[in-house]
């Protein structure tokens, strides 16, 4: 389904459009019930570690992710740090509205990407207790430092002019790292 997204989910399973592979599979029910009665942890309360984090109960499932995002490979040329909006409209107060985004609703997601749009590194904004390291240049800078920190010396990193400062300019250039101004810096990258 990530490889083929249609705009609905029934789609997968009527007459015209179905794919065998996702409806010979199994039911749309069975998959709808499967997909709603999923769950990452085995418990109600978070565990000691995960004490004043909002996204304890999929936290196990980011980690993955992001071991995953690590392992690629990463070496000097052209990469980009965006915001990109995780569609979500259940309840939770890490969901946020940003205006003009083609998803409005869901969650923030700070997004580090290669020329191609492979996403190699990503942090979910949780509002003030989002640790990004350094903090002194603001907000945006910070995200663009804390994401930078695996991308090779040499390398150029579009950004937006939301994240952008003097200061965070002159701290990439001690950092070997050449910052770029873009009017769209991230190419549309689409999670399942």
């Amino acid at each position: 389904m990530g490889c083929l997204p249609y705009p609905r989910l029934p789609m997968y399973w009527r007459a015209v459009t179905r794919l065998e592979i996702i409806g010979g599979l199994m039911s749309r029910d069975r998959f709808l019930t499967l997909r709603n009665a999923l769950h990452v942890v085995d418990s109600d309360s978070p565990p000691p570690t995960e004490i004043g984090n909002p996204l304890w109960k999929v936290q196990p499932m980011i980690n993955q992710i992001k071991r995953a995002c690590n392992k690629l490979e990463r070496v000097p040329g052209f990469y980009s740090i965006d915001e990109q909006m995780i569609p979500f409209t259940g309840r939770c107060q890490q969901r946020r509205v940003v205006k003009n985004k083609p998803r409005p609703v869901g969650f923030k997601n700070f997004v580090l990407t290669t020329s191609e749009g492979l996403m190699l590194d990503f942090d979910i904004y949780r509002g003030a207790r989002t640790t990004f390291g350094d903090t002194n240049l603001g907000l945006g800078p910070s995200v663009i430092l804390h994401l930078s920190k695996s991308i090779p010396p040499g390398s150029c990193v579009y950004h937006d002019r939301y994240f952008t400062t003097v200061p965070l300019i002159e701290e990439m250039n001690k950092l070997n790292l050449h910052a770029r101004l873009a009017k769209r810096a991230m190419p549309r990258v689409w999670l399942a």
